[in-house]
């Protein structure tokens, strides 16, 4: 007969919580793997002269999850969102960039995106690179659309 305390049992519920692939209403994961393939939506400051400009403008590709930077201070990822620290993972996107992303932009796949958080379009991206190739500050102004 297996004998478990209760304190054993509610550490064995938190690690399973902690580690579940359950995918939340809203897209995200409270999790990832390394190796996993999730989708990217940036969520930060989108404007070319932002530092992150090279992640929006790679919003909405498939990433794979290469390692677990910062675990983040909670269980759940809405513990980790209401504590305001977040856990971030490196990626890999198709064309070989790696950065971090946060959680809260890896999403289970391109049905949760959001068109509020589309990259730019293609001109845009390419005139902001070339201002910054010839080391001028970008000026190029976003689409409305």
């Amino acid at each position: 007969m297996i004998n478990i305390h209760m304190m054993d049992m509610r550490k064995i519920m938190d690690l399973l919580e902690e580690t579940t692939t359950k995918v939340n209403h809203d897209g995200t994961k409270n999790s990832w793997r390394v190796g996993e393939t999730a989708a990217f939506e940036y969520h930060c400051y989108m404007g070319h002269d932002s530092a992150d400009a090279e992640l929006w403008y790679r919003s909405h590709q498939p990433v794979t999850v290469l390692a677990l930077v910062e675990k983040g201070n909670g269980k759940t990822l809405m513990a980790r969102r209401n504590n305001g620290e977040p856990r971030v993972y490196n990626v890999r996107f198709g064309d070989g960039f790696e950065y971090d992303a946060c959680e809260d932009e890896l999403l289970a796949d391109s049905s949760f995106f959001s068109h509020e958080c589309s990259p730019p379009p293609q001109h845009e991206i390419a005139g902001a690179r070339a201002h910054l190739a010839q080391g001028k500050r970008v000026r190029v102004e976003p689409s409305k659309s």
